[in-house]
């Protein structure tokens, strides 16, 4: 067993596996974070709808016309980030993963890629 300290809490934890010491979070603050951030995500299909009407049915990265675009936040709801129009950004798949992946070749309209 291996001893870790909750970054949210600072408690201390024992854990079967090795976690990265610098974002290790207990089991209670990690329930905790995914009930916030359940909660923070409720009302997307309204903001997806809504953000169609007004921004168009092309990836706000590429401009290329999609069907399925995906909700982007541009700061993460794990980091505090809201589910709002600011916050928020219609990407294609392809894009999205780019995104996630924190590709260079995506330094796009003067936004910056927010780490996990």
């Amino acid at each position: 067993m291996y001893k870790y300290t909750c970054v949210m809490c600072k408690s201390k934890e024992h854990t079967a596996f090795i976690p990265r010491k610098s974002d290790y979070v207990c089991s209670q603050c990690k329930s905790k974070r995914n009930k916030a951030n359940k909660k923070a995500r409720s009302g997307t299909q309204a903001l997806k709808t809504k953000l169609l009407v007004i921004r168009g049915n092309a990836c706000e990265i590429c401009s290329i016309p999609s069907k399925n675009l995906i909700i982007h936040h541009k700061t993460p709801v794990s980091q505090g980030g809201k589910t709002t129009d600011e916050n928020t950004q219609l990407v294609c798949n392809s894009c999205h993963q780019e995104l996630h992946k924190k590709s260079a070749s995506l330094a796009w309209k003067g936004h910056t890629i927010m780490s996990k």
